[in-house]
């Protein structure tokens, strides 16, 4: 089991898809399926995130279906939290970093946002989900001790 865990734009889905491949194992994506969870409920995904902040039911049942993934082996798994949840499943966990400069321009291009308001949501967005992930998990995103590896995508 591998995890590759980042900050948004950094490449994890990227990477993660291409490891997946060249190890020919399965890919499961952390935030694909918190994006279907999202859709299923017909609630906005920046709304479904703060109400995942206080439903423990619908934490509870991301989170289980993360575990099991873990628990099957071969697969490489993204997230944001899929490498600290998962402990002792990890065969290897990567971080991906980039400086939030690099990774708002990505954004802004991404999204067709002006560089000041990309940069505003992301610090936005990135201190929300930061203090959520302690409250719920007391895990902080910006420990990265429990990494084996981390790459900086800078120029990719």
């Amino acid at each position: 089991m591998h995890y590759c865990n980042g900050s948004h734009e950094t490449g994890t889905s990227s990477v993660s898809r291409r490891l997946a491949n060249r190890l020919e194992s399965s890919h499961f994506s952390a935030g694909d399926e918190f994006r279907k969870a999202a859709k299923r409920t017909g609630i906005p995904i920046a709304e479904f995130n703060k109400i995942l902040g206080i439903s423990t039911e619908m934490k509870e049942q991301l989170d289980n279906r993360l575990r099991k993934i873990a628990m099957n082996g071969n697969c490489v798994i993204e997230g944001r939290l899929a490498d600290s949840m998962a402990g002792d499943y990890a065969d290897l966990k990567v971080l991906l970093k980039a400086p939030l400069d690099i990774r708002v321009e990505r954004i802004a291009n991404r999204d067709g946002l002006s560089s000041r308001n990309a940069k505003k949501e992301t610090i936005q967005r990135e201190k929300e989900e930061r203090q959520t992930f302690i409250d719920l998990y007391d895990i902080d995103l910006e420990d990265w001790s429990i990494y084996d590896l981390i790459i900086d995508t800078t120029n990719f």
